[in-house]
């Protein structure tokens, strides 16, 4: 899955919308109610289909999961992940 595809293939952060910024639950909960999904911009847009994505996934796979959410800069560098220092983030970070 990958996420704010529409940005990556202009080579900048976002089109019209932080899509890092758009995942609270209420957020969540307007946008699957929008009246006219096609009036979305695309991070919006996006944000629905990876929501889907991610409940169809976990539906199919239960049992502990582990999201793995990577990030890139505009700097160079390598892509990164930020992980809480947590008991139960402790085993599959290493």
């Amino acid at each position: 899955m990958a996420g704010n595809r529409a940005a990556l293939a202009l080579s900048c952060r976002f089109v019209a919308e932080d899509f890092n910024t758009m995942w609270l639950p209420e957020r969540l909960v307007a946008l699957r109610a929008a009246a006219a999904p096609l009036a979305l911009n695309p991070e919006e847009a996006q944000c629905l289909e990876l929501c889907e994505a991610i409940e169809t996934a976990l539906t199919k796979h239960p049992g502990p999961v582990i999201f793995l959410d990577l990030h890139t800069t505009s700097a160079g560098g390598a892509p990164f992940a930020i992980v809480s220092d947590t008991l139960v983030n402790r085993a599959p970070s290493r």
